[in-house]
């Protein structure tokens, strides 16, 4: 068993045991190369991410791409294809060369059957992923540059003020819906202020903004 897939918060709480039994009849793991398309089989189920990283998109009705947040080994994707025929908004490309491992819906209904507990681990999942869509949605429901920025960096920072880009500034820009140029003019303004703070991969804001 990939150990990727022996720690996957599916199964905390189920005996190893049964953990083994249930992924042996597992599909083989689905390689990926960069720049492709991590697609789902044609049967409903979830993707778990093995190795490599990955990014997640929506594409609008002009093709234009939005990011929405990017994936790494352990984290699961195609949630919505589950108990009804899925309608595609969002697509996976391969950041890295990778692999995942397809879970087919049959086989995490029996988990959750046997196992409430991995019932209550999926249902955290969805709790987390409502939480995140809820504080998208707020980032980009500002009316101004400042706003989605301002919002985007108070949800995402640490109790210290640390906001940890896991994206470029370019990548960052797409994802709340503003222009680059906009994006670091708002930054520097910011930190003129007396805001924040940049560091490499990193922004800092001040603690008197914080309370």
């Amino acid at each position: 068993m990939h150990p990727v897939l022996q720690s996957c918060f599916l199964f905390e709480g189920v005996p190893a045991q049964d953990t083994a039994a249930l992924t042996a009849a597992l599909p083989p793991e689905v390689p990926f190369r960069k720049g492709q398309p991590v697609c789902l089989p044609a049967q409903r189920g979830v993707m778990l991410l093995l190795c490599g990283r990955a990014r997640a998109v929506y594409r609008d009705v002009d093709g234009g791409e939005h990011l929405l947040k990017f994936l790494q080994p352990g984290q699961i994707f195609g949630a919505v294809t589950l108990f009804e025929q899925p309608t595609h908004t969002s697509f996976v490309i391969a950041e890295q060369n990778g692999a995942a491992q397809f879970i087919p819906e049959a086989v995490l209904v029996d988990l959750w059957q046997r196992h409430p507990q991995a019932a209550q681990n999926y249902i955290r999942f969805l709790t987390q992923r409502v939480r995140f869509l809820n504080r998208r949605i707020s980032a980009l429901s500002g009316s101004t540059v400042y706003d989605r920025l301002w919002t985007y960096l108070l949800q995402n920072c640490r109790s210290d003020g640390t906001v940890v880009l896991d994206r470029s500034l370019t990548a960052l820009s797409a994802t709340l819906g503003i222009g680059r140029a906009s994006l670091y003019r708002c930054l520097g303004q910011m930190e003129q202020r007396g805001q924040l703070r940049r560091a490499s991969h990193h922004i800092i804001i001040e603690r008197a903004y914080l309370e």
